[in-house]
């Protein structure tokens, strides 16, 4: 992680929880006191960080900068993961099949019941407009493309109605893919809550009244949904590079049958590190929904590279609800907090100020305030070495901060001295000097001529004066 300047508070939610996916949320016990809950992963840590403060800004900056230290651990394991685009981590390129093709919706259609597709996953470009630019349908096997022609093609209307086959999307929270495809209306009142949610939705996922969907079951998912009811929502979208990485970095199960993917992630997904290629990617795209650019006319008029990158972001989805619904349904995830470490005032030390730690196990009630079990406070003596060991770490890295601070105000102080010094060098003219300027070595200066006339003046003066006398 890089140094900033921002609050620290500021810096843990974008340089730790954003940059990441994980889950935070602050709020306050029955005595008012705020706290801080983490979510690491899908539920790989799970922790609970309480103040004994009631004002937010104080209690926030307090939480956050613990926060920083708590996680070290699980902050330099992302760091140590390389960086790599989706088509880094899958080279191999897909197999794609032209939606208007004659075979391609029979291939998909008059399969074997026993290997006919039961999901797929979905995602559009040039989400903008209705129909889209491009829809990508993926399965396992291979990834259908489609280029509306001012509307969706019969068969990818009929794949969309049909309720025994799970679409899977990863959409933002506006839910674009699926409004330009009409799976949901563009009313304004159109959005979930929190954790996906509609107020009237019914258990069995179909559209209510007013068009809404429960994202978290079939036949319409949203990984975005999915993945936020298991690890925790946030305020903004985590995106597919960062849902699939946690989901991927976790291990199949063993009975696995869905035909995805085995293979386990350790890396960090991102965008292209070069700007011009990700502009590559998206920009077509967005310049024919913007009506800069012509219209496509057919998938003939994208290049290969263009077609295995639409392609690929469908297939990702899909592999990653695969790896998804396994552990949604996993019994090996957390259920309730493994640390709660309560910040109180040190009223021994430093004059009172600062503060320590200690930590005991517990959970959040359905209210939202802190329970603890007493007995099994005392059965868990790993805690109290995990406190000690943070304090020790705290009193260091505190150390470590004060040093820091002061070797930058020596540094600030030594450049202000520099730049007060004058350094104009106006009216300078070089020595005779050997090594310096015109008068260098080679008795090429003019202070060297000035030199030499005068021991020819002195020698003539001498032999005057010999020749007198």
């Amino acid at each position: 992680m890089t140094t900033s300047t921002l609050p620290i508070a500021q810096q843990f939610y974008q340089q730790v929880i954003q940059k990441y996916g994980w889950y935070s949320k602050y709020d306050t016990n029955e005595n008012d006191y705020w706290f801080l809950e983490i979510i690491v992963g899908v539920k790989s840590k799970w922790i609970i960080l309480q103040s004994q403060e009631t004002d937010f800004k104080i209690a926030k900056t307090i939480l956050s900068s613990r926060a920083m230290l708590v996680l070290q651990d699980e902050i330099a394991q992302e760091e140590a993961k390389p960086l790599q685009s989706l088509s880094e981590v899958f080279p191999t390129p897909l197999v794609i099949y032209d939606s208007y093709h004659d075979k391609t919706w029979k291939r998909f259609w008059e399969e074997s019941s026993s290997s006919k597709p039961s999901v797929v996953g979905i995602d559009v470009e040039g989400n903008q407009k209705s129909p889209p630019v491009l829809v990508q349908i993926a399965t396992n096997d291979y990834t259908i493309l489609e280029v509306p022609q001012d509307k969706l093609s019969d068969n990818l209307i009929r794949l969309l109605e049909d309720d025994s086959i799970t679409k899977v999307f990863c959409d933002n929270g506006a839910h674009k893919d699926k409004k330009c495809l009409g799976i949901l209306s563009n009313n304004k009142n159109n959005n979930h809550n929190s954790d996906g949610h509609h107020e009237n939705d019914n258990d069995d996922g179909k559209k209510n009244d007013d068009g809404m969907l429960d994202l978290t079951k079939p036949p319409v998912v949203d990984l975005e949904v999915l993945f936020g009811s298991l690890a925790g929502p946030v305020k903004a979208a985590r995106g597919l590079s960062k849902i699939m990485a946690m989901c991927l970095g976790l291990p199949p199960s063993s009975s696995s049958g869905d035909g995805g993917v085995t293979k386990v992630l350790n890396v960090r997904i991102g965008k292209p590190k070069q700007a011009s290629q990700r502009m590559k990617n998206v920009g077509r795209f967005a310049l024919i929904e913007q009506g800069k650019r012509k219209p496509l006319k057919g998938l003939k008029d994208l290049n290969h590279k263009e077609k295995q990158y639409a392609a690929l972001d469908a297939w990702c989805t899909l592999q990653t609800y695969h790896r998804l619904e396994e552990l949604q349904w996993s019994n090996n995830q957390l259920t309730e907090p493994t640390m709660i470490m309560v910040l109180e005032e040190n009223v021994e030390g430093n004059g009172g100020e600062g503060l320590q730690s200690t930590i005991r196990p517990g959970v959040i009630s359905n209210e939202g305030t802190i329970s603890v079990d007493k007995e099994e406070q005392d059965s868990k003596e790993w805690l109290l070495g995990e406190n000690k060991r943070l304090l020790t770490l705290l009193q260091d890295k505190d150390k470590q901060l004060d040093d820091a601070q002061r070797r930058i105000v020596q540094l600030e102080n030594q450049v202000k001295r520099l730049q007060a010094v004058p350094t104009t060098n106006k009216g300078f003219k070089p020595t005779g000097k050997k090594g310096g300027g015109r008068g260098g070595r080679g008795g090429g200066g003019r202070g060297n001529k000035n030199r030499k006339a005068a021991s020819n003046q002195k020698q003539n003066q001498q032999q005057q004066q010999q020749q007198t006398n």
